[in-house]
């Protein structure tokens, strides 16, 4: 009982963090279920930490659909580009030794928070060419420029690395969308919910088809439990940062993510 409280209140932090940064948590959940799970092949705890991306991101997706932070063409064109690659990724991770994967797993997320802390060039030095898109919101007119096909490459490439890492994809979806993809922070956090949960059911589904069902999805009830009681508290967080703080909260966790899992695979 002691295990599974602590358990859920690992999910409860999770759950905030991740529903407030649109980052899935996928990627704190599993060097957690590596590090609890010392001898299980890599697949296996894939399969555990995306059912509870799917679960807490799924909420999260259905509150961003209620809530019309979304432009619902460009959404269509993501979800596309990434269940594929999403199908293929986790596909890939059962040929991974678990050793390899831990530190190849450290080494990308290590990759991720230089990308994040590298300066933002400035849209006046970067003429932005593509689809010109018109969103109205309950907060007003957003207007923004989608390019298309750097839009859709990077989210491919994105939603292949996640999810053969198993981790779903959040931390790399919502700076991909502000700083690559052009999308305004008000709608990239919504926007990597929904893209999130499409990758994380595609992944699953692979993995369960496959068989990958073993002891650390015995954790995934409890984690999923406190994930989803954070997710309320961490929506109302998330709607009161700017592109700065959440860029900056993603490289914390990014970090110390990596480190650890990169000591225990040494």
């Amino acid at each position: 009982m002691l295990d599974a409280v602590l358990l859920v209140a690992i999910g409860f932090g999770v759950g905030i963090y991740s529903t407030a940064l649109g980052a899935g948590g996928a990627f704190l959940l599993t060097p957690l279920l590596l590090i609890r799970h010392p001898e299980v092949p890599p697949e296996y705890v894939a399969t555990a930490s995306l059912s509870i991306v799917v679960l807490s991101s799924g909420l999260s997706a259905v509150q961003a659909l209620r809530s019309r932070l979304l432009d619902p063409p460009v959404l269509g064109v993501l979800v596309a580009s990434v269940v594929p690659m999403a199908v293929l990724g986790a596909a890939t991770t059962a040929l991974v030794p678990r050793r390899e994967f831990q530190l190849g797993f450290s080494v990308f997320m290590f990759a991720m928070a230089v990308y994040l802390l590298l300066p933002r060039r400035e849209l006046i030095a970067e003429r932005v060419t593509g689809w010109r898109r018109f969103v109205e919101t309950r907060e007003g007119m957003v207007v923004y420029t989608f390019p298309v096909l750097r839009g859709v490459i990077a989210a491919a490439g994105a939603s292949y690395l996640s999810s053969l890492a198993g981790i779903g994809g959040g931390p790399l979806y919502t700076p991909l969308e502000i700083r690559v993809m052009r999308i305004p922070v008000t709608l990239a956090v919504p926007t990597a919910h929904v893209v999130v949960t499409a990758l994380a059911v595609s992944g699953l589904a692979l993995h369960l088809a496959t068989g990958h069902i073993g002891e650390p999805l015995r954790d995934a009830p409890w984690l999923a439990i406190g994930s989803l009681a954070g997710n309320p508290l961490g929506r109302r967080v998330g709607r009161r940062l700017r592109e700065g703080p959440v860029i900056r909260l993603l490289v914390v966790g990014i970090i110390v993510v990596a480190a650890r899992t990169a000591w225990g695979a040494l």
